[in-house]
């Protein structure tokens, strides 16, 4: 029996899917599989990692702000899981990399719709994943909570508003600054690796 984890970023992983898929019927690789998982996240290189959140936008931010009200689904030991979006950004795994490190590992969208192109049709695990640096998802679980990765709506004037406008916007009325505010709302789930990503120092109320 066979595991396979392939972890690249972005069209390298793509890439070396394709190559498995092409060479699995001549050569027999998909016999007795039991596990497939693959991880991509277009990362950032260790030299160019210069901002909090370990992450640079190299494709549509649209598409990366989305995937906070995707729902996930996958095949774990023969089990169907489901994840909500609400749930996304806190139910994570840690992948060590050689070489890199460890990184937050999150359930990328409908990884079972790939069972039956890859030929896993008695795999028993199935999934495919996106990488994140550390912290990264507890951090953007932050904006998950506030609704502000929902584009299923809009706030009006919103291209007017401030930083501190806008959390002030979504937050629940309370009293206290935006920060009281906004670790109130998050309640010990915030720390402070999350409020130097969500530039907390900066806002002034």
């Amino acid at each position: 029996m066979k595991k396979i984890l392939v972890i690249g970023a972005g069209r390298s992983s793509g890439s070396l899917i394709t190559y498995l898929l092409k060479n699995a019927t001549s050569n027999n690789w998909f016999n007795n599989i039991i596990s497939f998982r693959s991880y991509c996240g277009g990362l950032v290189a260790p030299e160019s990692n210069d901002n909090p959140w370990g992450y640079k936008f190299s494709w549509n931010p649209r598409n990366v702000v989305v995937a906070g009200q995707s729902a996930a689904q996958y095949i774990s030991e023969g089990k169907l899981k489901f994840i909500p979006p609400s749930r996304i950004f806190t139910q994570i795994d840690t992948i060590n990399v050689e070489r890199y490190g460890a990184f937050d590992a999150y359930a990328n969208r409908d990884s079972i719709s790939y069972q039956e192109p890859y030929g896993l049709k008695n795999i028993k695990t199935l999934l495919r994943g996106t990488l994140r640096t550390p912290g990264y998802c507890e951090a953007w679980n932050v904006f998950v909570r506030l609704g502000l990765t929902d584009d299923t709506y809009k706030i009006h004037e919103a291209d007017k508003l401030t930083y501190t406008q806008l959390l002030d916007s979504v937050l629940p009325p309370s009293k206290g600054t935006i920060k009281d505010r906004l670790k109130e709302f998050m309640g010990k789930e915030f720390n402070s690796s999350i409020e130097e990503k969500i530039e907390l120092p900066r806002i002034v109320q």
